[in-house]
């Protein structure tokens, strides 16, 4: 008979827990220092971009500068992103999306 209330005692334990998590909305918070790394790696990647000489490999730069910085944008608002990393994610998306137009269109012209 002890095991049955031990048991239930248990159950009715990660129950109350699973409903405070719930209330409280932790289950699914974001650890916004590896937001703001992403961003970081958005803005380095973009950088990175002007550096290169092959269009190749400055293509595929400001392409995963573009889609870091989408994630980033996508996991927590602008607002929060421009508080939180001191860097304003419009932007850095802009100047990478910027970079991968300026990019197609140079090697499009070459063909």
């Amino acid at each position: 008979m002890k095991t049955v209330y031990a048991t239930s005692y248990v159950v009715g334990t990660v129950f109350v827990l699973s409903l405070l998590s719930l209330y409280f909305k932790r289950g699914n918070q974001v650890d916004k220092t590896q937001v703001c790394g992403l961003l970081e790696e958005a803005s380095h990647q973009c950088s990175l971009c002007s550096q290169d000489r092959n269009p190749s490999v400055r293509l595929m730069h400001a392409t995963r500068g573009s889609t870091m910085a989408q994630t980033a944008r996508k996991m927590m608002s602008d607002g929060d992103l421009q508080k939180t990393c001191r860097m304003d994610p419009a932007f850095v998306a802009m100047s990478c999306e910027k970079n991968q137009k300026q990019v197609l269109k140079q090697m499009l012209s070459r063909r």
